[in-house]
C-alpha cells in the first residue's frame, strides 16, 4: 500500500499542460468515453464509476432497514380485509396507531420505511454519474457537480498524471489515468480549483505494448487532437485537410456499470452558455494562472520507471535496448543445463528474467492459449526472448501468478 502512494505521488508532482502533448505518441480512447454529440464528446469522470459497487451496499442496507421497519408496521406487505383496498388497510392501521400512541411506528412506518425504500431504488436505478464534457466548438472543458458548474479553456488547462486503487473491489485494481484541472466562482467571488479524474476503468487490463505507451497518456493525446479540431476518421469530408483521429468505442464496459444507474446522464439545457459565461468571468479575473508546465518526456513508455521498477522500460517504440536482452540465449542455455530443481525452483529463477523482457505483467491475464498466440504475434521481442518466456511458460510460471 506504502508503495502504491509513493508511486501516486510521485507521478503526481508534475503538472503539464493540456496542449502540450507530444503529437508522436498514439492513442488509446476506447470505453473512456461515455457519450458523443455534433462538436462534442463526453468523458466519464473516474470517482463515481469506480463506486458503483459501493451503491450496491447502500441499497442493499437501506431495503433491510425498511423491511425491519415493516416488521413491526406491517403495512406494505400484510394480508387486508376483502373489503378494503392497501390505501384504505394503510390509512386504518396508521390512523389506530396514532390513536393508540404508537408514535414510533407511526414515524418509522410512514416515513422512514417509504423514504428508505425510495432511497434504495434511487442507488439502484438513479442516472448515471455526470460526465465532463469536451466541447470542441468552444474550445472548452467543463461539467456540473452539486448544482455548479465547472470549467477550464483546453488552452489554459492543466493536467496531471495520476494512479488510483479501487479498495472497494474483493480484488486488488490499480488504475492509471489522468486528471484535469477545473475552476469555478463561488458565492464570496472567489476562484476556486479542483482536480476531476477522467476514466481510467480498463487500464489495468491494457497491454501498454501492445497499444504503444501508457493508456493515460495516449487518451490525453487523443483528447488533446479532438479539442484541436480533428474529425473522427471515416466523417471527414472528402478532400478534408483535417486531422483524423480513431472513433473510439463508447459506453459501458465493467458489469457493474452496465448493472447499475442505468438511466442515462442529463446536463442542464444551458449548460454551454453557462460554461461560456463562466469561462469570460474565470479570465476577467485572470483566473487562469500563467504556467510553462514541466516538460513531458517523449517517451510514451516513461512512467514504467516508477510503475514497473522492476521492469526494463522501453524505448519510445514500444523495443527493449537490444543491449539488456542480447544475452538471453545463453541465459536460457545457463538455466536448462545448471537447474536440476522442481519446476517450481525453476520459475523462480526465470521470473526476474521474463520481467526484464517487460511482458510478466502484460500477458499475465492471458490463458496459456491466448498467451501463445499473442506471443507468435509479437513483432516487438526476438526468437530468443520468445523462446525463454515461452520456457517460463512450460514451467507453469504465469498460472503460478493467477
Amino acid at each position: 500500500m506504502s508503495d502504491f502512494k509513493e508511486i501516486a505521488e510521485k507521478l503526481a508532482m508534475k503538472t503539464y499542460r493540456a496542449n502540450q502533448v507530444h503529437q508522436s505518441y498514439s492513442y488509446n480512447v476506447d470505453y473512456w468515453l461515455i457519450g458523443k454529440g455534433k462538436g462534442y464528446i463526453d468523458a466519464k469522470r473516474m470517482g463515481p464509476v469506480m463506486f458503483l459497487i459501493v451503491y450496491i451496499w447502500l441499497a442493499y442496507f437501506t431495503v433491510n432497514t425498511f423491511l425491519e421497519m415493516e416488521g413491526f408496521s406491517y403495512l406494505f406487505f400484510s394480508n387486508i380485509p376483502s373489503d378494503q383496498t392497501r390505501y384504505e388497510s394503510i390509512i386504518d392501521r396508521m390512523s389506530y396507531f396514532w390513536t393508540e400512541r404508537y408514535y414510533y411506528k407511526f414515524i418509522f412506518g410512514i416515513f422512514l420505511s417509504t423514504y428508505l425504500f425510495f432511497l434504495s431504488v434511487h442507488f439502484m436505478f438513479g442516472s448515471y454519474p455526470r460526465p465532463v464534457r469536451f466541447n470542441q466548438n468552444n474550445g472548452l472543458v467543463y461539467t456540473r457537480w452539486w448544482g455548479q458548474v465547472w470549467v477550464v479553456d483546453w488552452n489554459h488547462a492543466a493536467i496531471k498524471i495520476w494512479r488510483g486503487k479501487n479498495m472497494f473491489l474483493p480484488w486488488q485494481a490499480n488504475y492509471r489515468g489522468i486528471c484535469i484541472r477545473l475552476h469555478r466562482i463561488n458565492r464570496k467571488g472567489k476562484v476556486q480549483e479542483r482536480y476531476v479524474v477522467l476514466s481510467a476503468l480498463n487500464s489495468n487490463r491494457i497491454d501498454d505494448l501492445k497499444i504503444g505507451g501508457d493508456p493515460g497518456l495516449l487518451y490525453w493525446h487523443w483528447l488533446d487532437e479532438y479539442m484541436r479540431g480533428a474529425s473522427f476518421e471515416g466523417e471527414a469530408p472528402a478532400g478534408s485537410r483535417k486531422k483524423c483521429i480513431p472513433e473510439p468505442k463508447i459506453g459501458r464496459f465493467w458489469l457493474l456499470e452496465k448493472l447499475m444507474r442505468f438511466r442515462p446522464y442529463k446536463f442542464p439545457p444551458k449548460i454551454d452558455e453557462q460554461a461560456i459565461e463562466l469561462n469570460r468571468k474565470l479570465k476577467n479575473k485572470k483566473a487562469y494562472r500563467a504556467f510553462k508546465g514541466a516538460k513531458l518526456p517523449e517517451n510514451p513508455f516513461f512512467t514504467w520507471a516508477v510503475d514497473f521498477p522492476e521492469r526494463v522500460t522501453p524505448n519510445k517504440d514500444g523495443i527493449i535496448d537490444d543491449a539488456v536482452t542480447g544475452n538471453s540465449v545463453l541465459i536460457r542455455e545457463s538455466i536448462i543445463n545448471d537447474l536440476n530443481d522442481s519446476s517450481a525452483d525453476r520459475v523462480k529463477v526465470l521470473e526476474p528474467i521474463v520481467k526484464e523482457q517487460g511482458v510478466t505483467k502484460s500477458y499475465r491475464d492471458y490463458t496459456k492459449t491466448k498467451l501463445e498466440k499473442a506471443l507468435a504475434s509479437d513483432i516487438h521481442k526476438t526468437p530468443e526472448e520468445l523462446e525463454l518466456i515461452k520456457l517460463y511458460i512450460e514451467l507453469g510460471g504465469y498460472e503460478a501468478q493467477r
